[in-house]
């Protein structure tokens, strides 16, 4: 990169600036136009993180992952990039507005993922830029509507020159260490200075504790969906008589109108539990609204069936006394009377099991579409094991055939360093070439 006077520098805070000069971060967010494309030095500033901003990038899924790749695990490690200083080059090539990038007219070199695999590099016998595909991840910024995006290309990190202090805006610098810059640049670009490596160490275990935070959010994400929608189809199963069933829609909206409690946007509604109903909520004082709709109505249906269930019992009781007065105006006495209760006791509680199940199916028919759509899912499941049992069996058939083809110092050594399950495992690493061979071979 040719620089002209004045040289043009932009201050930017660290990490940001860092990642600016590696080319993992493709645009920096300014409020203001600077209405100049060219040549940009890039000038990391004095201030450090606070602790507030790292925890808060390293929450976003973007930063971590890019973090990560880095070696950036916590504040520690992003104390050691430099401060106060002139890291590298880079080339302004396009300024967009936010609200043109959102609505399309941006150029093609912005910051949008759908452009993310291509970037500009320099040719190095033309000096111009030219439009190459890349595989580097990039790091999207959010960009208010109002907010410009600078696209920056072709970045080099040289060697920092320390000791300078930042300007707001784009500043100029004349003298010697515009030289400075330009063979520090000169020395980058032709690999005679290479930045430091990355810390293998810090970055797998930074890896592995954003692979391990991503599991738990898989999870917690997982169970907090299948709690949501067991706990609404719960509340639709539950079936109370219409007149209580509107009483308690009137009395339940006029509660949470008085007792909701602010949550966020596509976080479940939540409401403050008063002290008539804290044993029932585990004397928690703030709930879902549903699962607390889910605990009023199962008490509610409790209630209704042990009321219920008293009446049938005592229905119960007053056929049973007729049938042991009949019994007895007879002259049945002793085994034979309570033989005789005791099929009249079997013959009620079999037709009330009866009664229960019309009913039940009465409100809630199958029909024959779904007990179409049952069937078809019972024998596609059934499919879908035969299959992964014929999957297993030729794994383990091609297995077999890779452990044969080992010579016999191979074979002792995988069976002395584990069990023969983890050896064949262990072949599948060691061989994928002739697993692939072998796979091919075995379809034909």
């Amino acid at each position: 990169m040719l620089l002209h006077t004045p040289v043009r520098i932009l201050s930017s805070r660290q990490p940001f600036a860092q990642l600016v000069v590696r080319g993992v971060l493709r645009i920096l967010i300014r409020s203001w136009h600077p209405h100049y494309l060219g040549p940009v030095v890039i000038h990391a500033s004095s201030r450090l993180p606070s602790k507030e901003d790292v925890a808060a990038w390293l929450g976003d899924e973007d930063f971590a992952r890019h973090f990560a790749q880095q070696g950036w695990m916590d504040r520690g490690d992003l104390k050691v990039l430099p401060y106060g200083a002139i890291i590298g080059t880079a080339q302004l090539i396009e300024v967009h507005l936010g609200r043109d990038v959102h609505e399309g007219r941006a150029g093609h070199l912005s910051w949008r993922r759908e452009t993310a695999d291509e970037v500009a590099v320099r040719d190095p016998e033309l000096g111009m830029l030219k439009l190459v595909k890349t595989k580097k991840p990039f790091l999207p910024l959010p960009l208010p509507d109002n907010a410009y995006a600078w696209v920056f290309a072709d970045p080099v990190e040289f060697k920092p020159i320390t000791g300078v202090d930042g300007k707001k805006r784009l500043w100029t610098l004349e003298g010697e260490l515009e030289g400075v810059i330009a063979d520090r640049e000169r020395l980058a670009r032709k690999r005679i200075w290479r930045p430091a490596p990355v810390n293998t160490k810090r970055r797998d275990k930074a890896q592995r504790a954003l692979r391990e935070r991503r599991k738990e959010e898989r999870e917690r994400l997982l169970r907090e969906v299948e709690e949501r929608v067991v706990r609404r189809r719960a509340i639709a199963a539950i079936h109370l008589r219409r007149d209580v069933e509107e009483q308690f829609r009137v009395d339940l909206h006029r509660y949470v109108k008085a007792n909701a409690v602010p949550s966020e946007e596509g976080a479940d509604a939540m409401v403050r539990v008063d002290l008539r109903f804290l044993g029932l909520m585990g004397q928690r004082e703030v709930v879902p609204f549903e699962e607390m709709e889910l605990a009023l109505r199962r008490t509610i249906k409790r209630s209704a069936d042990a009321q219920l269930a008293a009446r049938r019992r005592e229905r119960q009781r007053e056929d049973l006394l007729k049938v042991y007065e009949t019994a007895t105006s007879e002259g049945v006495t002793g085994v034979k009377l309570r033989e005789r209760l005791e099929r009249a006791l079997n013959r009620a509680l079999t037709e009330e099991g009866e009664d229960l199940e019309f009913d039940r199916r009465e409100r809630h028919p199958l029909g024959e579409e779904k007990a179409a759509r049952a069937r078809a899912r019972k024998e596609e499941r059934a499919r879908e094991e035969e299959r992964r049992l014929a999957a297993e069996e030729h794994e383990r058939e091609v297995a077999r055939m890779l452990f044969e083809a080992l010579t016999p110092r191979q074979r002792r050594a995988l069976i002395e360093a584990e069990a023969e399950e983890a050896a064949l495992a262990e072949v599948y690493r060691l061989n994928r070439e002739q697993w692939k061979a072998f796979e091919a071979w075995w379809k034909e």
